[in-house]
């Protein structure tokens, strides 16, 4: 199949609502900067053009590299201090905290949404409370947080020792489509809508033709669409033939560098690890919960894998980077169809990074460079497309959004960034 093209002629479309600009905000999951000017290794078309199209931070840092505590602060603006939110024990009260989302639609915007946002599934909390009411039943409501599919799939089983199995699982699979039919969370029978973000997209195109019929009825209000992909988050499971056609004989893709973690290294740089975990015990710090990963350097060093086994898993997350970039594609297309990007900020970014066998680590949770830093993209009409190497940090988006809407709240943690795109503040 041909990935959509960002970049295909916009066509004339319906008169953009006047003096506020639409917002297009998407977030990925697990992705690092691995596309365009921050690396294009991978098969990539839409977020290489988008690369091109918008302003690009170099160095975008995540407040912590974990779903839950980095998406509760980015979507509400606030650190994760002030929320009192640091890993998986909850979200933030959404009254207490709403989400910009929350705010734009408070302020007359036709705020729409779907996919993974927030951490947790469902429509109640922040779901409930950050759409307009034509936004609907939020879809999908469920589906499997690991293997990003909707409720019916599990990984194959496998044989220890076989190519890509950890712990009897497959963690990186090729599926076909048409192996899969069933009653998806759109309430119809689907083939090809198996995989998570593909039933995503689909949702947000028909979001966007829901806004282009409303202004072809007359209708000025703005609106905000927000899209929440769960590519490439692993397990990591893709269409076979994308596989086929871009990764099965790939070789740009080498094993990392550095393939064990450096001596001395600390012990809150490994992933997936809570802080909270830590209890002071006279002079020792005991861990509890995540003890394998605690593991001395030498153990590391006997146990390491492969050299093909981190190239099948390498290649394997960069397939689910193209599948992201794929289903990206097919939205930016349908808002060029009805012209609903010529008045639109589109940011794209990620909840955090991913480790990808550096320092013998696959995961995020930890602080080294790969699990924090994350890409980070805005476009806008009249924003020349520039690289900006200063640090920012995702809690300035929401700021960000709302002083490219006329609006402000001083309660946010963050700083708008307006001024260094150079664009002055209307709010």
């Amino acid at each position: 199949a041909v990935c959509a093209r960002a970049s295909a002629a916009r066509r004339p479309g319906i008169a953009a609502a006047a003096r506020r600009p639409d917002i297009m905000f998407v977030i990925a999951d697990d992705l690092r900067p691995s596309f365009g000017g921050y690396d294009n290794k991978f098969h990539t078309p839409v977020l290489d053009t988008l690369y091109r199209e918008s302003v690009s931070f170099d160095r975008a840092y995540c407040q912590v590299p974990s779903c839950n505590p980095s998406r509760s602060s980015f979507l509400t603006g606030r650190a994760p201090d002030t929320i009192k939110v640091y890993y998986f024990e909850g979200a933030p009260v959404n009254r207490e905290t709403p989400s910009f989302l929350a705010t734009l639609r408070d302020a007359g915007y036709l705020s729409l949404g779907t996919g993974k946002l927030w951490h947790w599934d469902g429509n109640e909390g922040q779901w409930a409370t950050s759409f307009s009411k034509e936004n609907g039943k939020f879809v999908p409501q469920e589906y499997d947080q690991q293997y990003g599919c909707l409720r019916t799939c599990r990984p194959r089983g496998c044989r220890q020792g076989a190519l890509g199995c950890i712990n009897g699982h497959l963690f990186a699979e090729r599926w076909d489509p048409e192996e899969v039919a069933y009653n998806d969370a759109l309430g119809r029978e689907a083939k090809g809508l198996h995989f998570f973000d593909q039933t995503v997209a689909h949702v947000a195109r028909e979001k966007l033709g829901l806004v282009a019929a409303e202004r072809a009825k007359g209708a000025t209000r703005p609106y905000a669409l927000s899209v929440g992909f769960h590519d490439p988050h692993f397990i990591w499971h893709v269409p076979r033939e994308l596989w086929d056609d871009h990764y099965a004989n790939e070789t740009r893709i080498q094993p990392p560098k550095h393939k064990v973690p450096p001596r001395g290294w600390p012990v809150f740089a490994t992933p997936d690890r809570h802080v909270t975990e830590a209890r002071p015990k006279g002079r020792k710090i005991v861990y509890k919960g995540l003890d394998p990963f605690m593991r001395p350097r030498d153990e590391w060093l006997r146990n390491q894998a492969d050299d093909d086994v981190l190239v099948y898993l390498r290649r394997s997350y960069a397939a689910c980077v193209t599948h992201l970039d794929r289903n990206l594609g097919s939205v930016l297309a349908k808002a060029d169809e009805h012209g609903l990007r010529d008045n639109a900020v589109v940011v794209f970014t990620s909840d955090h990074g991913f480790s990808l066998g550096e320092h013998s680590l696959f995961g995020k949770g930890g602080l080294y460079e790969l699990q924090t830093r994350v890409p980070l993209l805005i476009s806008a009409p009249g924003l020349a497309p520039r690289r900006v190497a200063a640090p920012v940090a995702l809690l300035d988006i929401a700021p960000t959004l709302l002083d490219f809407a006329g609006l402000s709240d001083k309660k946010l943690d963050g700083a708008s960034l307006l001024t260094r795109l150079g664009r002055r503040s209307p709010s």
